[in-house]
């Protein structure tokens, strides 16, 4: 049991000299996807859309996302709050890629340590 006891050892003191990557970060609600803005032309012929040169209608916010493996674009008025969300699914993504690599890190030298206690 001491080789146990050592292990556990080493990953406390990995974690501890690694840091904590969220800590500090509230992320909140988050959503995935693509907020695009667009410019769209409608079909009356008098419409300023429909003048050389054009003066397209708009912006209409579209939200384009992947669910249950189909794409699906939607037409939002409240673009601004569907933005700090996806922002924050960008944040959550960085976030967790930063703990992938500390797990790594820590996963590493515990099987390092590990292969050198206990003979194989």
């Amino acid at each position: 049991m001491p080789a146990a006891a050592g292990l556990v050892g080493i990953a406390i003191g990995c974690q501890r000299n690694a840091g904590d990557p969220v800590r500090g970060h509230k992320i909140g609600l988050f959503r995935r996807g693509t907020l695009l803005r667009r410019f769209t032309r409608c079909g009356r012929p008098s419409c300023r859309c429909q003048a050389d040169p054009p003066q397209l209608l708009g912006p209409y916010w579209q939200w384009t996302c992947n669910a249950n493996g189909e794409t699906v674009t939607v037409t939002l008025s409240q673009a601004a709050l569907l933005q700090g969300w996806l922002e924050n699914g960008r944040v959550y993504d960085q976030q967790l890629a930063e703990l992938e690599q500390l797990s790594v890190r820590v996963t590493d030298r515990l099987l390092a340590a590990a292969a050198a206690i206990i003979p194989p």
